[in-house]
């Protein structure tokens, strides 16, 4: 029983570390956003992108993720991103 344990978080500590990729991956394609916006004048943040993004997220959630739980994720994925635009706006 504990060998089998031993391998699905092995399992789970491999797919943190793809999660960690996305979120980087993520974050870059976001500073890239922040920099295009930056140079067009427009404000970092976006309403009606963010509930587009938060709609969609709701809309793909299913088993065994609970929607409510997923956009509260996001949310503070979405913001954690916001703050890297800012920092990155400000330092230039």
């Amino acid at each position: 029983m504990s060998r089998l344990i031993e391998k699905a978080r092995e399992e789970i500590t491999k797919t943190d570390e793809e999660i960690v990729q996305l979120l980087r991956r993520r974050m870059n394609l976001v500073l890239e956003i922040g920099r295009l916006k930056n140079e067009h004048g427009l404000p970092i943040r976006d309403d009606i992108r963010e509930r587009k993004v938060l709609d969609h997220i709701r809309d793909i959630a299913d088993e065994p993720l609970q929607k409510d739980e997923l956009v509260s994720l996001f949310r503070r994925i979405i913001e954690m991103c916001r703050n890297a635009q800012m920092r990155t706006r400000a330092s230039s």
